[in-house]
């Protein structure tokens, strides 16, 4: 008796690599996709839960925003935020204004940042420092003072706090192009070609036009807005009103 092995054949054992290979092309970006759908519903709950930390504030301090930036605080040489305390010895992240009022740092972390950190250990977000911070883009005064009180808002509603924050190191001006961490976030018109809003989401790509000096994102970035409500935005839909006061 012959014994009978069943058995692949080589061009069989070719077809079903061919198979795979192209069925992992069709779904590893479609599973990359959905992984960054995870990310900015993450990032989205971490900017809704500034939000609600910053109008506890507000009720703690007679409806006013935190100011963006306190020099020489606290009997010594210092810087505070919203996010944290600069001092001689680094960051201290549990003593940023809004941290009585969120118990973790870790809400200001995106979980799709990846710019270069310059704040300590990375955050990713960044506030409306000219119009709620404080009149710097009213008055155009130095240091930032006079941060908005929440009956100066005409539309809250329509009116952003935070968002996901940073600004591409431009080589026209000596950069090589990589993303810088910001703290504050800025109008439109005061980009100068450059968002410090960061697009990053589900599409972080960022096209540089060095003839024009511009920078295009592809992608959403989550705001909050005085509200507390979130959402996301992509590039063209950010307009001024969205920051201003009135």
């Amino acid at each position: 008796m012959r014994t009978i092995r069943n058995a692949f054949t080589l061009i069989e054992l070719l077809v079903v690599i061919a198979i795979i290979a192209i069925l992992a092309a069709i779904l590893f970006p479609v599973f990359a996709q959905a992984r960054e759908k995870a990310r900015q519903a993450s990032c989205t709950s971490n900017v809704k839960q500034l939000g609600l930390a910053t109008l506890m504030y507000l009720q703690d301090y007679d409806e006013t925003f935190p100011l963006y930036q306190y020099n020489d605080c606290q009997g010594f040489t210092c810087y505070q935020y919203w996010f944290g305390l600069l001092t001689n010895s680094g960051w201290d992240k549990t003593r940023g204004l809004l941290y009585p009022y969120m118990k973790n740092h870790q809400i200001q972390k995106c979980p799709s940042f990846s710019a270069a950190p310059r704040l300590g250990d990375g955050n990713g977000y960044g506030y409306n420092w000219g119009y709620l911070g404080s009149d710097l883009y009213i008055s155009y005064s130095w240091p930032p003072l006079n941060p908005a009180s929440a009956a100066s808002l005409s539309a809250p509603a329509d009116k952003a706090m935070y968002a996901d924050a940073g600004f591409v190191n431009t080589p026209w001006y000596g950069g090589n192009g990589e993303m810088l961490e910001t703290a504050g976030i800025d109008p439109p018109s005061a980009w100068y070609g450059n968002p410090t809003v960061d697009f990053r989401h589900v599409d972080n790509r960022k096209e540089l036009n060095a003839a024009a000096q511009t920078v295009t994102h592809r992608g959403l970035a989550c705001f909050v807005f005085a509200d507390g409500h979130a959402r996301a935005f992509g590039q063209t839909a950010v307009t001024d009103a969205m920051f201003t006061r009135d």
